[in-house]
């Protein structure tokens, strides 16, 4: 009888360590918290740009389109940033974010409707220029927020779409995560935040242009709700498809 009693005793012990143990990691996932703000290096800057999904049902976001010179005298010159949404040397334009690495499209029909010409056959077409609004984060500026982001000779494929058919899923065009930062998801930091519906980019000083004006959606802080529960998640993509390195819903990344 007494082997009997010490193995018992024996196992019991054990189950007891494996319970605190659960009930130790379940306690450190309850502590999980959003990622911390990015900090930019020198020479770069932390911004967001503000989403959204009415009318289409996908995150999309508004920019400027320099009118090409062929479409008349009203040209603004190169790397001018504009004065605002009226700005007639300027086409607004309707942008889907694609957080996947791939193609960036545009219909043939809205490229032409820009007024750009058609690239040779089996080439890609090149948008010289395209403004983004946006807000900065850090470092924290005295005056206005608002920036641009200008993003250069931006690679499009043109694509025929049947009928009447204009625009890429409700937009005007479709912007890759590798195009808009030229295959530098790791010093560009993507977060996308999906509760709050926007997308923090860690940007070089030369592609922003400051504004004083204000007319982007104000930067708040992204936290968990009590009603809603807002979802983050830091992408890399070393090599081939994007890996999460940690996703956190409403801060915890596991419910049980």
């Amino acid at each position: 009888m007494v082997p009997v009693l010490r193995c018992s005793r024996f196992w019991v012990l054990v189950l007891g360590l494996v319970g605190l143990s659960y009930e130790a990691i379940r306690g450190q996932e309850k502590a999980v918290v959003h990622p911390k703000p990015v900090t930019p290096p020198t020479g770069a800057v932390r911004v967001r740009i503000p989403l959204t999904d009415e009318k289409t049902g996908f995150c999309h976001f508004s920019a400027l389109l320099p009118r090409p010179k062929s479409a008349g005298a009203s040209t603004p010159p190169s790397d001018s940033p504009p004065t605002g949404k009226g700005d007639p040397g300027y086409i607004p334009i309707t942008v889907i974010y694609e957080a996947r690495p791939g193609r960036s499209i545009v219909s043939m029909k809205t490229w032409r409707k820009w007024g750009f010409d058609p690239p040779p056959p089996g080439k890609k077409a090149i948008l010289p220029e395209l403004f983004i609004p946006a807000v900065q984060l850090l470092p924290v500026r005295p005056s206005s927020q608002d920036v641009w982001i200008r993003l250069t000779q931006i690679p499009l494929e043109l694509v025929d779409l049947p009928g009447d058919a204009e625009t890429i899923l409700g937009s005007d065009m479709l912007l890759s995560v590798s195009d808009l930062t030229r295959q530098a998801e790791q010093r560009w930091q993507p977060h996308l935040h999906l509760g709050d519906l926007c997308l923090d980019l860690t940007v070089p000083i030369g592609q922003v242009r400051y504004r004083e004006t204000q007319e982007v959606r104000r930067a708040g802080k992204v936290t968990p709700g009590l009603e809603q529960y807002p979802a983050v998640a830091a992408v890399i993509s070393p090599k081939g498809l994007p890996i999460f390195t940690y996703v956190a819903l409403n801060g915890k990344s596991r419910y049980a």
